[in-house]
């Protein structure tokens, strides 16, 4: 399972899907969502909704499928990461398809989406700041730019967020090693060449971003006065990078100033968080030894 989000009084769980694509004329596991009323004694899933196309040069085995769901009683917000398929087809920039992409369903009609934003690499945060129409992803970056970024909802037109073309992080030594080995470096360079700047290329620019990588896992929200703090957890094993840390930022109304930003270390990989706004508790699902997690604030 990729991610479970209680919304109203349904479980929505996204999975690994496996489908057949008559255009490409092949098999792949995709992005499926099932849903179920909740009921204490038994729940009778039922699916929700499926894509329904491979991503062409790519697989889930890269495991940059992103996959959080998020939603209200209209739509469903679903990250989808580029599941490898950067060269020659750069599937994050390919408005035709709905990899590296951030989609959304509505729940009345679940036979199509709409693409909210593009140029996403694996998205594995997600979160629907409501009152203010923002979506924010928290995305892996390659070997560094980690990110966190913000989705306007009220603009109509799809949000670009660059990747593969500009990331301020750089690929993997192995995968230029792999590149040089097969002879097709110049194809690596040409099609994600990883430009150190968004802005310049007609991008949007990250919120946040780490380099190096922090591990990025899920965002949170708590509401201060007018003003916004959120919580982005982090997996890794470099505690002096910033991994294993929940990374806390407070940000005036909008987003538009960043106030504060401060870290809270604890030590274990966190897969996921969720804020209890009525206690001012954060749970966690902490991966090093299987634990939960509950971080308490204290008076």
């Amino acid at each position: 399972l990729r991610d479970l989000k209680i919304i109203d009084n349904n479980i929505f769980l996204n999975y690994p899907k496996l489908i057949f694509d008559k255009k490409l004329n092949k098999q792949c596991f995709t992005l499926g969502i099932l849903f179920a009323e909740i009921n204490l004694d038994f729940l009778n899933f039922k699916e929700f909704f499926s894509l329904d196309q491979c991503a062409e040069n790519g697989s889930w085995g890269t495991t940059r499928s992103g996959g959080r769901i998020e939603g209200n009683k209209h739509k469903i917000f679903l990250t989808v990461g580029d599941f490898g398929d950067m060269i020659p087809t750069q599937v994050s920039q390919n408005i035709a398809s709905p990899y590296g992409k951030i989609i959304s369903i509505d729940r009345a009609n679940t036979d199509s989406f709409r693409i909210i934003s593009m140029g996403h690499r694996n998205q594995q945060g997600l979160l629907l700041d409501e009152k203010k129409k923002f979506l924010l992803s928290s995305e892996h970056g390659p070997n560094g730019g980690d990110e966190v970024n913000l989705i306007n909802l009220n603009h109509k037109e799809i949000q670009n967020f660059g990747w593969p073309i500009s990331s301020y992080g750089e690929h993997y030594p192995d995968t230029v090693k792999g590149h040089y080995d097969k002879a097709t470096y110049p194809d690596l360079i040409k099609y994600a060449p990883l430009h150190k700047n968004h802005s310049e290329y007609g991008f949007i620019e990250p919120l946040i971003n780490w380099t190096p990588s922090i591990g990025v896992s899920q965002i949170v929200l708590n509401e201060i006065n007018d003003n916004k703090q959120i919580f982005v957890a982090a997996m890794g094993n470099n505690i002096p990078e910033g991994d294993r840390t929940i990374h806390e930022y407070i940000f005036s109304a909008e987003y538009k100033n960043m106030l504060s930003y401060d870290k809270i270390i604890i030590g274990e990989r966190i897969r996921d968080i969720l804020l209890d706004e009525e206690n001012q508790k954060l749970l966690m699902i902490l991966e090093s030894d299987s634990n939960l997690g509950i971080l308490t604030k204290i008076n």
